[in-house]
């Protein structure tokens, strides 16, 4: 099931930081050396690693959007070319 950021923005009451409301989201994944296309990357701080260093990785390796907790808007591309959701 695709999902639109607008929509995830709103079911994880989250803002979209930067890129546009109608980006598909086709899945979603927490490592940033597996995120797909058009998948949101969804970065997880945890005890060993932080997801948050690997955003730039996953937005290379195609990810529709980011959702996270701690991240400006002046982590994200002023171009639109990718999403970023934080609560």
């Amino acid at each position: 099931m695709k999902l639109s950021a607008k929509e995830v923005a709103r079911l994880t009451d989250g803002e979209i930081l930067s890129g546009v409301d109608d980006a598909e989201i086709g899945g979603v994944s927490i490592d940033s050396r597996t995120v797909s296309a058009g998948e949101l990357f969804i970065a997880i701080r945890g005890p060993h690693h932080d997801g948050h260093r690997f955003v730039a990785s996953a937005l290379e390796r195609g990810a529709s959007g980011v959702s996270s907790v701690n991240l400006a808007a002046s982590a994200f591309p002023s171009d639109g070319s990718r999403q970023g959701s934080s609560p």
